[in-house]
């Protein structure tokens, strides 16, 4: 009975010693300061817990970086810089015909020509020595390639030679092969001036398929058929296709329909083409007065 008095005792002086002393202040839901600090209660929320340890997810967090005071902040943007665009160059513009002193403007044909290239040589065992220490042996090489050539200048040329129009020149060519180098006809004549080899090996024609000798030579025959009818050119024309001995003959142009249509087809040719030269040569002097 008396440890039981005791203890009633003890525990009465420590209800009366709480009461008399002052409560401590508890944390509130939403965080309130509790001595300096700060604490934030965040509900646990188990089931989500569970899944991200099964899964083996990870949450991440976004860090925020707080500025220094003096510390200018640039928004974030995802576009690049912009970049200076090139200025766009002007639009090439179409180079013009050359047109020379005869209103003829440029042609050009393909025709094939040895060219000569110089290639470097494989040196054999007996020179291999002399490659070692850097010796570089070539040789000279003939290929053959299709090149641009332009019949104009060979035209007005081999014409100024022989006294001719070139113009009359042209309108041959065009009728005998339509500026094709290596036309050839059933009688065997070829080339752009259709010259037989007979006619083209007297008239010193080594290739009737080059331009520069076709046009010669079919020029300088033009020439003597001119001076055979005293500088009649439909006779001459008449005797380049069928022949001086049939103009001799007939005493004029043969009545072959072939012959009487290429006198007429070159002759117009001849015309239109003198009356287009003087139409470009009077645009080029008033272009030039300007």
């Amino acid at each position: 009975m008396l440890h039981i008095r005791e203890l009633l005792i003890v525990s009465i002086i420590l209800g009366l010693f709480c009461a008399t002393s002052p409560a401590e202040e508890l944390p509130e839901a939403g965080g309130q300061n509790l001595r300096g600090f700060t604490l934030d209660i965040v509900p646990f929320n188990r089931e989500a817990a569970d899944s991200g340890a099964e899964t083996g997810s990870t949450q991440t967090q976004e860090i925020i970086q707080v500025p220094a005071p003096n510390q200018v902040v640039k928004p974030a943007t995802n576009s690049k810089p912009a970049v200076a665009s090139k200025p766009t160059a002007a639009p090439k513009t179409a180079p013009k015909a050359k047109v020379n002193k005869y209103g003829m403007p440029s042609l050009y044909v393909k025709v094939s020509k040895v060219v000569y290239e110089r290639v470097p040589q494989t040196p054999d065992h007996r020179r291999r020595s002399l490659a070692s220490r850097g010796a570089m042996n070539s040789t000279t090489v003939a290929r053959r390639k299709m090149v641009d050539v332009d019949l104009t200048p060979i035209i007005c040329r081999q014409a100024e030679r022989y006294n001719l129009d070139p113009w009359l020149v042209k309108a041959i060519i065009k009728t005998e092969s339509n500026f094709y180098p290596y036309a050839g006809s059933y009688a065997g004549a070829g080339g752009l001036m259709q010259l037989m080899p007979a006619t083209a090996s007297s008239l010193g024609c080594k290739d009737r398929f080059d331009p520069e000798s076709n046009i010669a030579a079919g020029c300088r025959y033009l020439r003597q058929m001119l001076n055979m009818f005293d500088n009649d050119y439909r006779l001459a024309i008449a005797a380049y296709n069928a022949g001086p001995g049939n103009v001799r003959s007939y005493g004029g142009v043969p009545p072959f329909r072939e012959t009487q249509n290429y006198v007429n087809k070159i002759t117009r040719l001849w015309k239109e083409g003198k009356a287009q030269a003087a139409k470009q040569l009077k645009q080029l002097a008033a272009e030039q007065a300007k």
